[in-house]
């Protein structure tokens, strides 16, 4: 297929624009996405089967995530990002509609294997997107914005995926869930993107892969992950789904303006904190009490997964920009799949987040921080975000 010469990254209100309605499609992507998790975990409990095998469907989703990245540089550089993002779609919108059509569970992990996959590939395209459609002096703050609006899609998707099967019945609703990926398509169709000189790669490498400096991030962002998809695991009623994310709105304030001018260090250790005190409020507090909790939790989870973002941005040099993006981005995954999955379990929730949110306080503060300030290529600029 015929490649993508590059011009300069298109300037004004023009470049904004495509910017911002990439940002919305990854949105819309995220929201079918968690609304799949949220419909294939109804689907197997409905089934009959054990725990374990509920919490194997975010797993499965979690390895497809992995198994393209190898080819990633390739596919970028070999074909235009619009229609590999188009195809990735579409590959999407195949499995989740078989899902729904889906009678084992063999074949439930199998197409959740594809939809990893599918999205991976989407996601990729996406994050290329956004930066080839912004100048390289605001490339941190839309890879930030992104990342919000991914992080805020999440919980709603998973009220959408909550609340559809008893709404409309299981078939309409694993098509409803995907209708928000199918409008990302139409809403990046008139995007102007520049074109890029082709360029000969490997098809297979760790470019936009995997970046291994970045392993001591890696073993810190996971636990705090982990903990994050424990809480999301938990829950299971649309409303409380609803306040996590009003709690990332509000963790959108905590990051702009309450920390903007605060310590390298406030947000993470911050955010922590509140995810720790939102699960023992939610655990042992009343009904009044868990709406508060949950906006803790939500505002506590998209500070910490947004603070992580920048610090795997400003590790690496210019030029690994994307391989860093993609090493966050596994990492996430993955986390947030092994800690749904304990929940699904059986794995007792407040004790679990607890523990994890504390190794990663503490890793945080003794370990990683320091390591990063001696590493890092850049220097955070509180008021780039």
């Amino acid at each position: 297929m015929k490649t993508n010469t590059i011009d300069a990254s298109p300037a004004g209100r023009q470049g904004h624009s495509g910017a911002l309605a990439v940002c919305v499609a990854g949105a819309l992507v995220g929201f079918s996405l968690a609304a799949l998790v949220a419909l294939t975990t109804w689907q197997m409990r409905h089934a009959g089967y054990d725990g374990l095998l509920v919490g194997a469907n975010v797993l499965a989703f979690a390895l497809g995530v992995w198994i393209p990245g190898s080819l990633n540089a390739y596919l970028i550089e070999c074909f235009y990002r619009k229609r590999l993002f188009y195809g990735s779609v579409a590959v999407l919108l195949a499995s989740g509609l078989a899902s729904g059509l889906a009678s084992t569970a063999a074949e439930i992990l199998g197409l959740r294997v594809v939809q990893g996959g599918a999205a991976a590939v989407a996601l990729l395209a996406l994050g290329t997107l956004v930066n080839d459609l912004s100048p390289s002096t605001r490339r941190t703050r839309v890879d930030t914005l992104l990342s919000w609006f991914r992080r805020i899609a999440l919980p709603c998707g998973l009220s959408a995926g909550a609340w559809l099967p008893g709404a409309v019945g299981t078939s309409l609703a694993f098509i409803l869930a995907l209708v928000p990926a199918a409008c990302a398509m139409l809403v990046v169709a008139p995007v102007h993107v520049p074109f890029r000189a082709p360029l000969r790669r490997e098809r297979c490498s760790c470019d936009r892969f995997w970046l291994p400096q970045a392993f001591p991030l890696v073993l810190n962002l996971l636990p705090a992950a982990a903990a994050a998809g424990m809480l999301f695991g938990t829950v299971t009623q649309p409303l409380e789904y609803g306040c996590l994310a009003i709690g990332c709105l509000l963790g959108v304030w905590c990051e702009r303006v309450a920390l903007a001018s605060a310590d390298e260090r406030a947000q993470i250790g911050s955010g922590l904190l509140m995810m720790a005190a939102g699960t023992l409020l939610y655990a042992h507090g009343g009904a009044a009490a868990s709406v508060v909790a949950l906006l803790l939790l939500g505002a506590g989870i998209g500070q910490v997964m947004s603070r992580f973002l920048l610090y795997f941005l400003k590790l690496p040099g210019h030029c690994q920009r994307a391989t860093a993006q993609h090493t966050y981005m596994l990492t996430g995954e993955t986390g947030l799949a092994l800690g749904y999955a304990a929940a699904c379990g059986g794995v007792p929730s407040c004790w679990g987040v607890l523990a994890l949110a504390g190794s990663a306080l503490a890793l945080y503060v003794w370990i990683t921080h320091p390591w990063f300030v001696k590493h890092r290529d850049r220097d955070f600029k509180f008021r780039e975000v």
